[in-house]
Parts: C-alpha cells; structure tokens; sequence
C-alpha cells in the first residue's frame, strides 16, 4: 500500500513537473496589436504606418506621374544591373517593383477618378516612415514629419560676352578642380564625390566662394556666359540649374557640373543671425530684395556660403541625379545616405499654395547639400517666374511616406 501511494506521488509531481515546462514553452498568445512591420535601410529604420494615419490625394496629374515613374523606372533597371551588394540589390528590386505596380495602376481607366486611385493605391501599397526619433535633439514629434522646401529652373538673361549690364561670370568646371569617389578606395567609406585641387603632392580642399570671387581661380578658365549680378548668380547656385535667355533670343539649359567640395551654408539664415530679416520674413524674395538695396553687403554676405557650383550646357533641364528630366509636383530632393536614390513616396504639405492642403505621389530623384537628415524634403516645384515665386515661399511643415508593395519590404 505504501508502495503504491508512493509511485501515486511520483506519477502526481512528474504530471505537475511536465505542465510547468508545458505553460513555459507554450505560453498564452499576447492580448492586443502585433508589432508593425519594419525594416532597416541604412542606419535608420522604417515603421509600417497604419492606413488611418495616410492623407488621401489631393493631386493626381497621371500624365506628369506616369513621366515621372517612367524616368524613375529607366534609373532602377540601371541602378539594379551596376548594383553588387546583395542587400542593396533587394532593396533596389523592391523600389523598382514598387514604381512597376504605380505604373501598371496609372494605366487603368477608372483611375482617371481620383478617389477610385486612392483606394487602389492603398490596397497595393504598404507605406512607411523613419522610426520614432523624439529622443534625438531637433526631431519632430511625429517620425513622418518633415520641413519641406521648394527649389524651381530659374530663367535668366544673359550674355555671351561681358558687357556693362552682364558682370557675373558663371564658369565650367575649372581644369585644376579633382573629384574623388570616396568607395573606390574603400567600400565601406560612405558613396560620396569629394572635390580638392593638388598642392605638392597632396590633395587639399578646393578654393572657397570668397577666394573664387576675388580671382583664384585659374586664368584658363571657361565662362560659359555673364549674368546681370552676383544675386542672380546665387539664386543659380543654390537652384543648380536653370534656362539662360540670350540677347538673339537663343534659349540654352546650364546644369550643376561640380562643386568646391565645401559646404552649403544659408545666406538667409546669415541675415536673421545679423539682426537683417526676421525669421518669419526670410524668403528668396526678402533675400533678393535687400540684396539690390545692399549690393556690397549681399557680396560680402554671400562669402559666408563657402560652397560654390560650376555648370556645364545640357539639352534639355533640369536633369536630376537619375540624369532625367525632374517633373514638377513629382520629383523631390532627399539625404541619399538615408533613402537611396529612386523611391516612391508620398508628400503631404501643410496649407501648401493658399492654404490648400497638398498630397501628392513623387519620387526620389535629386539630392541638395543642404538636405539633409529624414525630416527634410526639396520639392521641384517647376521653372520660370510663377515657379520661383511659389519656391521662395515653401517653407512649411508635411508628411513624407515611403511607398512599397503590399507583400512587405522583404520578399
């Protein structure tokens, strides 16, 4: 009997033994909302972000999209061939999946109903933003958040020769500037494209704006054509492209051919450090304004941008990065060491043009020095006078969503 009773509570305590092992590999499914889905692109890493928070169209010109996808598509198919990195590679595949199905739903008829669209739009599409950042100093509450600014292709009189009325030499690339791409020397150095000029036997940085404009640069040097003032000089610098109106009438497109290799440092906000402008007046007009009420000054004010742009005569312009044609309304400038180049996102500006609020589909397909970090975007906005306008006064605050297709950004 004892015996018995004894194997009884050997069976009772191995039977309880066996269920508290069962309860700790098995336990309950948590209560509530899985995690979202995310992935890392670089250092930074994107969250799903659920379909009640995306803003709905408010512009949908699928002409100008549909030439858009079409650029940005030639671009990855490109990228994809040249591209050896096998996680590099998926993420291109993914960006080029992505631009397929946007372009395969701008063909169908019904779409032409902007609401018919978006509904599509967010059944096929997954849409991401950066990670939470609060805990960084500067980043905005909301990870989608971004500043979003304006640049267009200025149209500007000019000269061949120098005149009287055109004094401003807008120069080629000098014969004694180098480029360097840093991963030709090292794949893990960052993709970038430094500039310098050789002294002895080292390479140093390049000449600054101030050196430039008082005369360093070598006496060989091609101008491509005179422009009316230093003013309009930086307004092409800073745009990187534009339209110069010759006196015969001849039309000719000049693009950003190279650069010092110095940093972009805001003339604007130079002038509200001096006490000049207000912050909340600092615009190109503003900026433009006192310039021609304060040539000297705006000459001496322009030498704290260290940065300076040299051109070359193109076909056709603006060419963004992906050497396209840039769309207005659809091609914006991003941090590449963040994004990639050639993603499809969705933008959102607050009280955009008027007050109207704006939400449009656009691509990434330009890059600025002055853009820089995830919470800022620069959207090409067009060319001309109307254009230059609505630019200089597009400082406000949006939304920016990556777009990839519904069957997540790992398949």
């Amino acid at each position: 009997m004892i015996l018995r009773r004894l194997c009884c509570l050997v069976l009772l305590m191995a039977a309880t033994a066996c269920a508290a092992v069962q309860r700790e590999v098995t336990p309950p499914l948590p209560a509530g909302p899985q995690p979202e889905h995310a992935f890392n692109l670089g250092e930074v890493r994107f969250v799903q972000v659920q379909a009640d928070r995306i803003p709905a169209l408010t512009s949908l010109s699928r002409e100008g999209l549909k030439r858009a996808a079409n650029a940005n598509r030639t671009f990855l198919e490109a990228a994809l061939i040249k591209q050896t990195g096998a996680m590099e590679r998926a993420f291109l595949a993914r960006l080029l999946k992505a631009n397929l199905t946007l372009e395969a739903l701008i063909e169908q008829p019904d779409c032409d109903d902007i609401t018919v669209f978006n509904q599509k739009l967010h059944r096929q599409f997954v849409f991401y933003a950066p990670e939470d950042t609060t805990g960084l100093k500067d980043a905005p509450k909301d990870a989608a958040s971004v500043l979003v600014t304006g640049y267009f292709q200025p149209e500007l009189s000019a000269s061949e020769v120098r005149t009287q009325e055109y004094t401003y030499p807008l120069y080629a690339t000098p014969s004694d500037l180098l480029q360097a791409d840093l991963q030709d020397f090292d794949k893990t150095l960052p993709a970038r494209t430094i500039f310098g000029r050789v002294v002895g036997n080292r390479l140093t940085p390049y000449y600054t704006r101030a050196e430039i404009e008082q005369g360093a640069l070598p006496v060989n040097t091609p101008v491509l054509a005179w422009l009316a003032s230093p003013v309009e000089g930086l307004m092409l610098h800073i745009q990187g492209s534009g339209i110069l109106v010759f006196p015969n009438g001849e039309r000719r497109f000049v693009h950003y051919a190279a650069n010092n290799g110095h940093s972009y440092r805001s003339v604007g906000k130079w002038l509200v450090e001096q006490g000049i402008l207000p912050l909340e007046q600092v615009s190109w007009q503003s900026i433009e304004a006192w310039a021609k009420a304060n040539p000297e000054r705006f000459l001496q004010a322009s030498f704290t941008n260290p940065r300076y742009i040299f051109f070359r005569f193109e076909k056709d312009g603006p060419l963004g990065v992906t050497g396209r044609r840039l769309e207005p309304m659809h091609s914006i400038a991003l941090d590449r060491d963040i994004y990639g180049l050639g993603g499809l996102f969705l933008l959102c500006i607050d009280g955009f043009n008027g007050g109207q609020p704006f939400a449009s589909l656009v691509f990434h397909q330009d890059v600025g020095s002055a853009i820089q970090g995830p919470h800022r975007v620069d959207l090409y906005v067009g060319e001309g006078h109307e254009a230059g306008n609505m630019a200089g006064r597009l400082k406000n605050t949006g939304r920016l969503f990556l777009l990839l297709p519904q069957d997540g950004p790992n398949d």
